[in-house]
C-alpha cells in the first residue's frame, strides 16, 4: 500500500506507518487523517508537515500505527528504552513441569526433531516459526478458516511449514488440536515448499 513505509519529517526525522490487517480500515484512517491522495508523494508531503514527536502523538491518538526512528542515544535515553535496557535478551518462561529434553546429536540442522505448533497469525509471529523450520524444526502452521492470512502473507512467513486450518470454536476441531480424539481436520494438510 501506498502508506506503508518510513517518510521524513519536518524536523528531519523519520516515521513509519503500516496499514496491516485491517487493511482497509487502516488505510482509511490514514486517508482520512491526513486527507490526501492514496499515494506515496501525497502521504510523503503530508508527513513532511508534521515534527515526528507531534504526528506520533497526534496518530497514537487517532488510533493508527505509527513508529518515531531514534537515534540509539536518545532510544537508551527514552523510558521505554530504559526499561528494555533492563531485561536480558532472551528470557525463559517455563509454561509446564516436565524433564528437560536435551537437543540430539545426530541430524543435518540444529533444531531436527524440534516439533512446533504455530497458532500465531500476521507477521511477526509466523516469521518467528518460519526462522524455526529454516534452523530444521517440524512446524505446523494452524490458521483459521475465518481469518486466513492474505496469500502474500502465507508465501512470505510459512516457508518450511505444514499448514491447516481449524477452528478452535467447535469442540470437534479442538479435539483434533488437542489429539484428544480421533477425527482429523477438514482440510489437507500440505507443507510449503523451501525457497
Amino acid at each position: 500500500m501506498a502508506v506503508d513505509g518510513v517518510f521524513e519529517t519536518r524536523d528531519r526525522r523519520y516515521v513509519m506507518l503500516e496499514a496491516g490487517p485491517p487493511y482497509e480500515k487502516l488505510l482509511t484512517g490514514y486517508l482520512n487523517f491526513f486527507d490526501c491522495g492514496n499515494n506515496k508523494a501525497s502521504f510523503a508531503r503530508e508527513v513532511a508537515m508534521w515534527d515526528a514527536e507531534d504526528l506520533e502523538e497526534a496518530l497514537t491518538k487517532a488510533g493508527l500505527p505509527v513508529c518515531r526512528a531514534f537515534t540509539r542515544e536518545e532510544w537508551l535515553a527514552h523510558p521505554q528504552g530504559r526499561m528494555i535496557a533492563q531485561m536480558p535478551p532472551i528470557e525463559i518462561v517455563k509454561i509446564a513441569d516436565g524433564d528437560p529434553v536435551p537437543f540430539g546429536d545426530s541430524g543435518s540442522s540444529p533444531l531436527d526433531g524440534v516439533r512446533v505448533l504455530d497458532f500465531t497469525h500476521v507477521l511477526a509471529g509466523p516469521r518467528s516459526a518460519r526462522t524455526l523450520a529454516e534452523y530444521g524444526a517440524e512446524v505446523l502452521h494452524i490458521s483459521s478458516p475465518w481469518h486466513a492470512d492474505t496469500l502474500a502473507q502465507h508465501l512470505g512467513v510459512d516457508i518450511g511449514k505444514y499448514d491447516a486450518f481449524l477452528d478452535l470454536r467447535f469442540e470437534r476441531d479442538m479435539a483434533t488440536m488437542r489429539g484428544s480424539s480421533r477425527p482429523r481436520p477438514t482440510c489437507s494438510l500440505q507443507r510449503t515448499a523451501r525457497r
